[in-house]
């Protein structure tokens, strides 16, 4: 260390430090040092923490890492009536929501689930749970049986159906076997009901039942159920989704929660077309559609309805020509696969893989996102969630993916977005990490 002798034109860094000039340097040390210090500080109060305990382990907490505020796209100002905070206190998102997030097993045909809670703005995830893939869908990801409800996740291991409170510490872990693998679940209340070959059967989880009673078989029908979804207030339809015929059946659910066989009918059936994916609402189901022949490939969106007894369906199509290579779009200006569906009265919201999500409203599709890139969605079409990838989307080839969707090894994002239907508008948007190698999204 150097000091300056008095007298000395030699700056103070060039003689050993002692004295008035010593004291000097530290007090400027010190005083840079307190303000670095305040400047961390302030930075950690404006801006959102990416994340804290970390994602990848159990029972992390995970903060948003970014919030826009209503009517914005990222890297707009937003105006003085709309600040992200001003929109939290009615946010929808101030209750309860659990969604599985499903990532690619290590084996084939299994699945890792990772619990994802969001409560008040604050996303969890709990510990990880393998579970059995289901593959039926032809050219689609390899997805599990489960269903979401409350702060209760259900899902099937072969011919056992386990039932997991995965932020109840302590929780018992309930077992119900089953006389066929489950291919669809669906919890209402505390009744599951399960879908399999050709057939419904339900399960009491509040008596305590361990044995599923029957509720409807279809004769010769040795396909299995591939959805089952609520269909308003006061319905529930089971979807084939697979081998022609297709078939769609309804069932009439009464206050509590029982379920009775209504009717059976076609649902439609494209050349070599399977549903990836499906959604219902009101007496509205909506059947997100895949194909791949000699001519080319492509998907459909059907948009059916329940009247009376027979299922009407309207059909929007793209697709690509195998011979020229031109392609017919909804909307954007490059062909990508359909991966997710979310509805809202005759409205939905698809997940367009690089061109983002894509709005059906009335007869028509809008690009509401285009500098979002999605993997999967889920949701109400009012409040949504959307995984968003953290690295390159998988490219594909004649209609089939190379792989799964997503890489395994990038970080992938939720983000949970509010829609106004009356204004045809985001409100607010939030996005937080969630553990690696998430590619799908299922409650």
């Amino acid at each position: 260390m150097y000091e300056r002798e008095r007298g000395s034109t030699q700056p103070c860094h060039l003689k050993p430090r002692a004295g008035a000039c010593g004291e000097r340097h530290r007090r400027n040390r010190w005083t840079l040092s307190n303000l670095v210090l305040l400047v961390m500080i302030l930075s950690s109060c404006t801006r959102p923490v990416e994340r804290a305990g970390g994602g990848d382990d159990p029972g992390a907490r995970l903060n948003p890492v970014a919030s826009e505020a209503p009517g914005h796209e990222a890297g707009e100002a937003p105006s003085s009536s709309g600040k992200a905070e001003s929109t939290g206190d009615r946010s929808s998102w101030t209750g309860t929501w659990l969604i599985a997030g499903v990532a690619p097993g290590e084996e084939a045909n299994r699945v890792t689930v990772h619990p994802l809670l969001l409560k008040a703005r604050e996303l969890m995830v709990a510990r990880r749970v393998d579970a059995v893939g289901h593959t039926t869908r032809n050219a689609g990801p390899v997805t599990a049986a489960l269903a979401a409800g409350g702060e209760s996740l259900v899902l099937a291991r072969g011919r056992v159906v386990e039932w997991h409170r995965p932020f109840s510490p302590g929780a018992p872990v309930v077992e119900v076997n089953v006389e066929r693998e489950p291919s669809a679940l669906l919890l209402l209340g505390q009744r599951l009901y399960i879908g399999s070959r050709g057939r419904v059967d339900m399960v009491d989880l509040s008596a305590g039942q361990r044995l599923p009673v029957l509720v409807h078989e279809v004769p010769n029908l040795p396909k299995p159920i591939d959805f089952l979804l609520e269909l308003g207030a006061s319905r529930v339809v089971a979807v084939d989704d697979i081998v022609v015929p297709k078939v769609g059946i309804v069932f009439y659910q009464w206050p509590d929660d029982r379920l009775e066989f209504q009717f059976q009918g076609d649902l439609p059936a494209g050349p070599n077309e399977v549903y990836v994916d499906a959604a219902a609402n009101d007496h509205r189901l909506f059947l997100l559609a895949r194909f791949s022949t000699r001519a080319g490939y492509g998907h459909r969106l059907y948009r059916c309805e329940v009247v009376r007894e027979e299922i009407q369906c309207q059909a929007w199509l793209e697709q690509v020509a195998l011979r020229t290579g031109e392609a017919t779009l909804v909307a954007g200006e490059r062909y990508s696969d359909w991966e997710g569906l979310a509805v809202t009265g005759e409205d939905a919201f698809v997940c367009a893989g690089e061109r983002g999500l894509l709005h059906l409203t009335g007869d028509r599709f809008e690009q509401v996102s285009p500098r979002d890139p999605c993997l999967d969605l889920i949701g109400d079409g009012v409040r949504m969630a959307v995984l968003e990838p953290g690295g390159p989307l998988p490219t594909a080839r004649n209609g089939v993916r190379l792989g799964q969707s997503g890489n395994a090894a990038d970080r992938s994002y939720l983000a949970l977005i509010e829609w106004d239907p009356s204004s045809k508008r985001r409100i607010s948007r939030w996005r937080y990490p969630v553990p690696r190698g998430v590619t799908r999204l299922q409650r």
